[in-house]
């Protein structure tokens, strides 16, 4: 859709949404400048998500010691959210849809 999730403010989207759904963001490498460069997109789009009063953003990521050294929480604490709820994302779905 040629979204820029890092400047969700540059487009007109004409309301605001309840909730944002961000699934499995990566910028494609493992680096330690891929890693910067993921979390500038995820501090981005913290900053300019058009959210309604009382929004919601939701992310998916994999549970493993590289995600984790993304500190999502702690971007998404610096731009005035605060976790709610983490929970296990369910594999079988996308195992329905062939995904290994």
């Amino acid at each position: 859709y040629n979204v820029d999730a890092s400047k969700l403010d540059l487009y007109e989207f004409n309301q605001t949404f309840d909730k944002v759904v961000f699934n499995f963001p990566h910028s494609g490498g493992a680096t330690k400048l891929d890693v910067q460069v993921i979390c500038e997109v995820l501090r981005g789009m913290f900053d300019t998500a058009p959210l309604a009063e009382d929004g919601q953003i939701h992310i998916t990521l994999r549970d493993t010691v590289f995600y984790q050294s993304w500190d999502v929480v702690g971007i998404a604490e610096k731009c005035g959210y605060e976790l709610i709820k983490k929970t296990k994302f369910p594999t079988r779905y996308l195992n329905e849809l062939g995904y290994k």
